[in-house]
């Protein structure tokens, strides 16, 4: 009977380290990329202006026709950016390429032209990306920042 609860024992011992492994598994980038598709759940500006750090979002101004739209990167390099909900003709499905540079801090995306973003954050469940906007009319800054989760 010992013998039997011992084994038991280290079964489950075993199972739950596995488990434990397996959660804990370091992905690559293109391997947290390509998990699944990508909703938009932030979308904001941050500057300077007179020393002071402003925030503008942008989020509550894109509506529904925009905020339920998906990135999907695949394996291939290609991406895929999924209109939902268009509720004009240029709302629409676009298709493109991406990809990393050597660092994998950046991603490139490419629809029409290439657009570079700063990879700010990524994991199985959120991906924080951003690009600055330089206006030198004004020598003004904007960190334009995306986030998006699963």
């Amino acid at each position: 009977m010992k013998r039997i609860l011992s084994t038991l024992c280290l079964l489950t011992f075993v199972t739950i380290s596995c488990d434990k492994d397996e959660d804990s598994k370091d992905y690559t980038t293109v391997e947290l990329l390509t998990a699944s598709k990508w909703n938009l759940i932030d979308y904001y500006n941050e500057y300077y202006d007179n020393d002071t750090l402003n925030y503008t979002n942008l989020y509550d101004q894109i509506g529904p026709c925009i905020e339920d739209n998906e990135l999907q990167f695949n394996l291939d390099s290609s991406l895929s950016y999924i209109a939902n909900n268009p509720c004009s003709s240029g709302d629409v499905d676009l298709m493109g390429t991406w990809s990393l540079n050597d660092e994998e801090t950046k991603i490139i995306l490419d629809y029409t032209y290439p657009w570079e973003y700063n990879i700010v954050s990524i994991s199985m469940d959120e991906l924080i990306i951003s690009d600055t906007l330089a206006f030198q009319s004004d020598n003004m800054f904007i960190l334009q920042v995306s986030k998006y989760t699963r």
